[in-house]
């Protein structure tokens, strides 16, 4: 095996292909051609595959089938172990809870334990706040624990004012701090712009702040001309640059005012 190898560099490269996709400097198909190309290269000098390289290349796939397809060229080529990571990205392609279980099911059966990563994706893919609140209690078992990223997806399912209260409740009692997604959601689920604009000035007091999709979704809000002014003073002082999003909301809203 060639001395000077380092797979670290090797995983850095992968990790490049990926920031090149998200650039828009590759597509995902040239991508993977070129992960392909450097798994025939640094094996071809001796160099055995890691985990860490095989998650980075399954990160360029965008289908489950495909990540499962390379796993298996791995494993069968350089006996490459999988890990906890691989499966949470598995995980992250899944269609739904009930696949996503499966994989928990796999992964419990090798040996590998969730982590806060896994429980936020099962999360994600529940239909409801009670089915990711289960998940939470199950997979406490493991010593997994949320966090803001889980609550925030949890009040993004919350379909009532009981089911925001107690999930914000539970936040507290972890001393999880709310966070600018946290408000973002919580003024999209708010019953009208009062309400909205309340868990704005909330967020200001709490030193976050705003950006603009947090206007955009106040802008939804908006049900008057009134409404609509003290909105246009908000973003005036905040001096937040608008987007396109803005623009098409604003149209909309003074259409329909």
């Amino acid at each position: 095996m060639d001395k000077n190898i380092n797979v670290r560099e090797w995983v850095q490269e992968l990790r490049g292909l990926k920031a090149s996709i998200k650039q828009r400097q590759l597509s995902r198909r040239e991508a993977i051609k070129s992960a392909d190309r450097l798994l025939e290269q640094y094996s071809k000098r001796g160099a055995q595959p890691v985990t860490d390289v095989l998650n980075a290349h399954l990160q360029l796939h965008e289908t489950k089938k495909q990540m499962e397809q390379t796993i298996q060229r791995y494993q069968e080529q350089h006996n490459t172990p999988v890990n906890t990571t691989t499966y949470n990205v598995l995980l992250s392609k899944s269609n739904s809870l009930e696949d996503a279980l499966l994989l928990l099911d796999e992964m419990t059966v090798l040996g590998l334990y969730p982590n806060t990563y896994t429980l936020n994706g099962l999360i994600k893919l529940s239909p409801s706040v009670s089915e990711g609140q289960l998940i939470l209690r199950n997979l406490s078992s493991y010593d997994v624990s949320p966090n803001i990223q889980t609550y925030n997806t949890l009040l993004s399912k919350a379909n009532t004012e009981i089911e925001k209260e107690k999930i914000l409740e539970e936040m507290s009692a972890r001393n999880i701090s709310r966070n600018l997604v946290t408000y973002n959601t919580l003024i999209g689920k708010a019953p009208d712009y009062p309400s909205a604009a309340s868990l704005f000035m909330e967020l200001k007091t709490r030193r976050l702040r705003p950006q603009i999709n947090t206007m955009v979704t106040l802008l939804k809000k908006v049900n008057s001309r009134a409404d609509l002014q003290h909105l246009l003073r908000l973003q005036e002082e905040e001096n937040i640059q608008p987007n396109h999003a803005w623009y098409t909301n604003l149209r909309k809203a003074e259409d329909r005012l």
